[in-house]
């Protein structure tokens, strides 16, 4: 099986209905061919939202979905909803990893410089 980034809505269907007949992620994963992480995933959605389809996950996606639904919410409106809530529309930024050279180095800088006044610092 091909992976892609989204799990179908029938393959996410089938992998609920065989968590109901008492399956466990193992056993799914290896009957449908797909990581064990996006089992547990897919039946964490299915155990919170009642549903196997895909959510609306940006405030235009769920402007859309609720005008279809007759409800008129401004997009800032949905954002700030979403935001107080903890759904924050950022992803961490990555860090490069540091050589052991660069550790030794940091740390000998650190050691070099840990008596400087404060008056030092506010120059720097």
């Amino acid at each position: 099986m091909a992976q892609t980034k989204e799990i179908s809505e029938d393959l996410r269907k089938r992998v609920a209905v065989a968590h109901q007949a008492g399956k466990g992620y193992k056993a799914i994963s290896k009957e449908f061919g797909l990581h064990k992480s996006a089992v547990r995933q897919v039946v964490y959605k299915w155990r919170k939202f009642k549903t196997t389809v895909t959510l609306p996950r940006s405030p235009k996606q769920l402007k859309a979905f609720l005008t279809l639904a007759n409800v008129n919410v401004h997009e800032s409106a949905a954002r700030r909803t979403l935001n107080n809530n903890g759904v924050h529309g950022r992803v961490g930024k990555r860090k490069q990893l540091l050589s052991k050279m660069n550790i030794s180095a940091n740390l000998q800088f650190a050691k070099d410089h840990v008596d400087k006044p404060d008056d030092y610092w506010r120059n720097v």
